[in-house]
């Protein structure tokens, strides 16, 4: 059989240690070649391009600098001369190090530029079978069928269709696939009627609001590209609209024959409403129609595009209807979602990599968001495949698509709304004047007028507009005091609306209702304009009111009853048991339905059993529907949440209805603040749930650290929530890059802002943390913290490491400062923060500090003013040092040298201020006892000899003895080699604690800038060593790895290890695996010094089952490197792992949908910690378990956990040992959860009784069990 698309051989010659095949970026795309020769300068190879291309001179390398490939090569040549089991195991834990994996990241030295580069597959192919391929000759595609393979690599001989002879061809992924069909011509045939269908398929598109069928020409949307490294300077930043987008997408691959396609990603943004889905169908249809226009005269591959509906595809994978791997999903929707020609035509061209592919709506898959994006990121993304993606912007992390470029649709100009509504309203008056106020709105804002003077100038030229609108909102009621209030908002929210293609659709139905029956007033939120959009929509369908009244009674019980149970696509069957008691509605569902119009505000996204047909019992397809948008189910679901008994009952909304929606909160406010599925039913409420949720969250709130979700939803409600909670003293929002807070016009800033001048409100808050280092931007920080100038007791930011001071950015220094100022009472002016800076270290003795302005410290600002190091109190000494203050400022204020040391100042400052000149021996004591000795001599600047400190009588090791244990190992010899080596340390020597010390001395004082990795594998160290490692990691900025595994250490040496993390900001790995005596204590130490640090990324514990632990990804869980789905799978973690993942998660509260534990030996203890964490947790929705030595004592805890956990859905538990006593605590937990709707308990050792009782409390609980 062929590859096809995933059957490669392996893409590396494992003992030659070197790739037979690599990719190197190149313009938008991929270029392939094959890896020849070894040339004669260390680690450069010939890649030549395919059949005939380029030859290029390339440095291959690993990712990591540590080891080169041909470091690599002479490794395993050494380890395969050795036959002993710790040969066995330094092989083994090497490979690991090593790119295996097709698509595995490698770096390409091309001259001295470095680029990304990673491994190619090698296709393979057996005699007779047949090809679609492009040759170089040919230049478009061709029938071949395969005569041989040649040689061990991708060169295949083949006959070409209607060419004599035999042909030699490289194969690329871009250049070939499999034939289905029986001929080119047929593929070209199928294609172009295709293209006719899509072209046809998408020429209109119907109004989700008003019904009216818009031609999909006329609706061009605008589209903005983020500027950044990918876009700057390249044609993609000239894209302005979709027509723009389609010349990108449907551009020729020439060189496909030699391995060269452009393929970038591309990621659309828009809010609710704002034409997503509208910009994607009219997207498929511009490049349909360039396609065929293109059809006579492109090279290479036709291309064939395809929109995807995510929702569609998540509805697939939820039903089971799509078996097959995640890399395999796209193949597996195709072939269930189209039929016959169209289905191998889309299959062919996603093989070839031809397809050109439109993914709509990302964020709508829910629970399955996470595999989703592995798809889309991880698996067609590398594969070549051009695809365009939509999102919210809440719904995707910027980060995760790191190498697409962003674009985000424009909101509608003022042309485009004049244009919506004059073929909706015909003439609108109304639409006229508010037209004219909002441009002379824009005018003043741009003239730097604020808000209240820009509605003055509103209605001093706004004529005859500014009337008729002012005496319309007289007319609908407002009172005359009211009305500046109101006009100020409404025409606030008008230029809002009108942007947004579906709030404007709205907002032209509010005005022919007010048009047509002479009331109501124009909508001044989205909460107003979506109840009165809904009734209008619904008046203008029912001339009879108590018509009218049934129907929205009917969509709001669907609605209400969806949304609890977070479902956007219902089934006949689901309308039957939601209206069952209520026969008017049903009746009328019924009538609906088989109506043209069909049921308002919804739509039918399959055809099958209709409500009247539709039991129980049957197993027949079911009709399915869902809300025109979710955003009219959210409406619905936010006037619940938004009623109180002081507001009259509205007819759709009665109170009952009102109170099922309400019973969201039995869940606990936090959880549902937190709930994604929530938010845009929170911003649709605004500030009128703002007292309601505050009230919910409990007067006594007194320390909140809010989720980056959490944050997003408070900024959706202008902060009112916090608005009531005097007894909050501590408020942590640790913002990520999917939030925009940067600017003092971004959402939310302004308003939080304005709750901090108000004394009033949070009067006890002591503490506002934005996390290290913060990610908001400069201009909001400087607004924030002039907004909080009276607050004297706030700070700004928590404690300060000297590990986290190099990442740290002008924000930080602001934040800092702020806090220096509320410490000390005053002192720094508003206009000093926006020249506040970070400064770097002008040479290798000095350090980063914070600048008040280009010639001065922060510090030096204080001391002008009489301020010194001892006004602030001592919890600021971090701070301080960031500020400017030196060693010698804080020993004036009674700091001692141990304080120092542990704020962060060097050996040689802080030996500085203990006098002028050369050191005494008390003073060279001092800094020894405080664990500086080694820094003295071998750090940044070091003045100190050794023989001053042997002088001074300090013990520190003599040089015959650094000399004789470096000549002891054969990697070294002796110190003239370690300036030189990338690898130090030594394996397998048995080499005692002393010998250690003496060891890591010797490397500190040799070592050279190359020096990235410290390997004491297999020897016997100690607390000794580990205390020398930590004065040397203190100072020490070019070691990347350090590997400690199978030593003597215990829980005292693992607590000097992460008293080095507070201080390093280099080190990306540490293993500790193979120590005994580190148990969980050990691991409580170690995570102080793992969320005091920035980079340490892998951190290995255990070493179980022979085999070598892959580590836990510290940076993932602690939120650095975002991902809703941390894959901790089948790394053979044991309980300490457990433990530190467990607290990561805690305290850290990643953005983690699925957490993957299976194929660990976690066994009970281990259960017990990651059950700890669920009990507060209420981010992960799938829960995976399978294979991870779990006995009924670990289900017990899980169990126990999950009758408080509000989040979990699905919990996997294939494999296990819980036994029938296991068993029964999965049905004692089911009474206790309402959200688990998946158990899967096969081949857990259940016996016949306990899948009996499991079975039944399925039924019970309505839970699907698998046993």
């Amino acid at each position: 059989m062929g590859c096809g698309l995933s059957s490669p051989e392996d893409p590396f010659m494992i003992r030659k240690g070197v790739p037979v095949r690599v990719e190197i970026p190149a313009g938008d795309g991929w270029s392939s070649y094959k890896v020849g020769k070894k040339l004669e300068n260390k680690n450069e190879y010939e890649l030549f391009a395919d059949n005939g291309g380029e030859v290029i001179k390339v440095v291959l390398k690993r990712p990591a600098a540590s080891a080169t490939f041909e470091d690599f090569t002479a490794y395993t040549e050494d380890a395969a001369n050795r036959d002993d089991d710790a040969a066995a195991e330094d092989f083994n834990a090497f490979v690991m190090k090593l790119p295996k994996k097709i698509g595995s990241a490698i770096d390409v030295h091309i001259g001295n530029r470095k680029v990304e580069g990673r491994l190619a597959e090698i296709p393979k192919y057996e005699p007779g079978e047949r090809l679609f391929m492009v040759t170089k000759d040919s230049q478009s595609v061709v029938d071949a069928t395969v005569v041989k393979r040649v040689g061990s690599g991708s060169t295949h001989q083949v006959t070409v269709a209607r060419q004599p002879g035999k042909t030699l061809i490289d194969l690329n992924k871009f250049n070939h696939a499999k034939q289905r069909f029986e001929s080119v011509a047929k593929y070209n045939k199928v294609r172009a009627m295709y293209l006719q269908e899509v072209v046809e398929q998408f020429s209109l598109i119907e109004d989700a609001i008003t019904g009216n069928r818009l031609n999909c020409d006329d609706q061009l949307i605008y589209i903005t590209v983020l500027t950044d490294k990918k876009s700057e300077g390249t044609a993609w930043a000239g894209i302005s609209s979709m027509e723009d987008l389609t010349e990108h997408l449907t551009k020729s691959s020439s060189k496909r024959a030699q391995g060269m396609h452009g393929a970038q990603g591309v990621l659309v943004r828009a809010g609710p409403g704002t034409g997503k889905t509208v910009s994607l169908q009219q997207l498929t249809r511009l490049v349909a129609k360039r396609l065929q226009s293109k059809s006579k005269t492109d090279v290479g591959i036709a291309l064939v595009p395809m929109l995807l509906s995510v929702q569609r595809l998540a509805s697939y994978m939820k039903r089971g209807t799509l078996n097959s791997q995640e890399s395999d999903l796209l193949s597996a929707y195709i072939n269930v979602e189209f039929t016959g020609q169209t289905r191998d035509l889309l299959l062919q061209a996603y093989e070839a990599r031809a397809l050109v592919l439109c993914i709509d709506g990302v964020d709508e898959a829910a629970g399955l968001k996470a595999k989703i994006e592995n798809l889309i990121v991880d698996g067609l993304n590398p594969m070549g495949i051009r695809m365009v993606a939509s999102s919210r912007p809440e719904g995707v992390r910027l980060e995760r698509y790191g190498k697409f470029i962003t674009m985000d649709l424009a909101p509608l100009s003022d042309e485009q709304q004049k244009q919506a509504v004059a073929f909706q309203l015909k003439n609108s008056k109304e639409y006229d004047h508010l037209i004219v106020l909002v441009k002379i709105g824009k005018a003043a804002r741009a003239a730097g007028k604020e808000s209240e003077e820009v509605f003055a100038v509103m209605r001093e030229l706004g004529g005859g507009s500014y009337d008729a609108i002012y005496s319309n909102l007289l007319k609908s009621g407002v009172a005359k005091a009211d009305a500046p209030a109101v006009f100020a908002n409404t025409m606030e929210f008008f230029e809002l609306a009108s942007a947004v293609p579906v709030m404007l659709s709205m907002y032209v139905l509010c005005l022919e209702h007010i048009a047509a029956y002479g009331s109501g007033s124009l909508p001044t939120s989205r909460l107003h304009l979506y109840t009165a959009a809904v009734r209008a929509s619904m008046k203008r369908r029912f001339t009879d009111h108590a018509e009218y009244v049934t129907c929205g009674l009917m969509l709001a019980k669907i609605a209400m009853t969806n949304h609890l149970v977070q479902r956007r696509e219902f089934t006949s069957l689901d309308v039957k048991l939601v209206l069952e008691g209520d026969d008017a509605g049903l009746a009328m569902w019924q009538r609906l339905e088989i109506e043209e119009a069909g049921v308002p505000l919804i739509k039918t996204l399959d055809v099958g059993l209709s409500v009247a047909e539709a039991t129980r019992k049957t197993t027949d397809p079911l009709t399915k529907y869902q809300f025109k948008h979710l955003s009219f189910q959210e409406s619905f679901f936010a006037e619940g949440l938004c009623w109180t008994p002081a507001r009259l009952s509205d007819e759709l909304i009665p109170e009952h209805l009102a109170l099922k929606a309400q019973s969201v909160w039995e869940r606990g406010a936090l959880h549902v603040l937190n709930d994604r599925w929530m938010l845009n039913c929170f911003t649709i409420c605004g500030t009128t749930i703002g007292n309601a949720v505050s009230q919910r969250l409990g007067k006594g709130l007194m320390e909140l650290r809010v989720t980056e979700h959490q944050i997003k939803v408070l900024i959706a409600l202008n902060w009112e929530p916090l608005r009531g909670q005097a007894a909050l003293r501590e408020l942590t929002l640790p913002f990520a890059g999917n939030i925009d807070f940067s600017e003092k016009t971004s959402a939310g800033v302004a308003s939080l802002a304005a709750l901090l001048a108000d004394a009033s409100e949070l009067p006890n808050l002591t503490n506002l943390d934005f996390g290290l280092p913060a990610r908001i931007g400069v201009e909001a920080a400087v607004m924030l913290v002039s907004a909080a100038a009276n607050r004297k007791k706030l700070r700004f930011c928590g404690a300060v490491h000297a590990a986290q001071i190099s990442s740290m950015s002008d924000v930080d220094a602001i934040l800092v400062a702020a806090t220096l100022r509320n410490c000390c009472g005053g002192m720094l002016e508003p206009s000093t923060f926006a020249s506040v800076q970070m400064v770097p270290p002008s040479s290798d003795a000095s350090r980063i500090c914070v600048s008040a302005s280009a010639d001065e410290t922060l510090a030096s600002v204080f001391k002008q003013g009489g301020k010194s190091a001892s006004a602030f109190p001592d919890e600021m000494a971090k701070h301080l040092m960031l500020a400017g203050f030196s060693a010698m400022d804080l020993r004036d204020s009674k700091y001692t040298t141990a304080e120092l040391e542990t704020i962060g100042y060097s050996a040689k400052e802080i030996l500085g201020s203990l006098g002028v000149g050369s050191p005494t021996f008390a003073a060279l004591k001092e800094c020894a006892q405080a664990g500086l000795a080694l820094e003295l001599v071998a750090g940044p600047g070091a003045d100190v000899t050794l023989e001053q400190l042997r002088a001074a009588k300090i013990a520190v090791p003599d040089d015959d003895a650094m000399l004789d244990v470096t000549q002891k190992i054969a990697s070294l010899g002796s110190y003239r080699a370690l300036s030189t080596v990338a690898v130090a340390g030594c394996s397998g020597e048995g080499l005692a604690d002393v010998l250690g010390v003496n060891l890591v001395w010797a490397i500190a004082l040799n070592a050279g800038p190359e020096m990235v990795e410290l390997n004491f594998v297999k020897n016997k160290l100690g607390i000794k060593s580990c205390q020398a490692l930590r004065q040397f990691l203190r100072f020490n900025r070019t070691v990347v790895s350090i590997d400690l595994h199978g030593n003597e250490l215990d829980n005292n040496g693992v607590a000097e290890l992460a008293r080095a993390l507070t201080f390093n900001s280099k080190l990306s790995m540490m293993r500790l695996s193979g120590n005994e005596r580190i148990d969980v204590k050990g691991i409580n130490a170690l995570y102080e010094g793992v969320t005091s640090n920035i980079t340490l990324d892998t951190l290995v514990l255990e070493s179980l089952a022979g085999s070598n632990s892959h580590g836990v990804p510290v940076l993932q869980l602690k939120g650095f490197k975002p991902k809703e789905l941390i894959d901790l799978s089948s790394r053979r973690l044991g309980p300490l792992s457990a433990s530190l993942i467990a607290r990561l998660i805690t305290n850290c509260r990643p953005v983690l949908l699925e957490l993957g534990l299976e194929r660990n030996p976690l066994k009970a203890e281990g259960m017990a910690y990651i059950a700890e964490m669920l009990k507060t947790n209420d981010d992960v929705r799938d829960l995976d378990l399978r294979f991870c030595a779990i006995h009924a004592e670990g289900m017990k805890a899980l169990a126990d956990a999950l009758k408080i956990n509000t989040s979990v859905d699905r919990v996997f538990l294939l494999a296990n040992q819980i036994g029938y006593e296991g068993a029964k605590t999965i049905i004692e937990m089911l009474p206790h959860n309402k959200s688990i709707k998946y158990i899967g308990a096969q081949d857990d050792m259940i016996n016949e009784m306990g899948k009996a009782a499991l079975r039944q409390a399925a039924i019970q609980y309505n839970v699907t069990i698998d046993v």
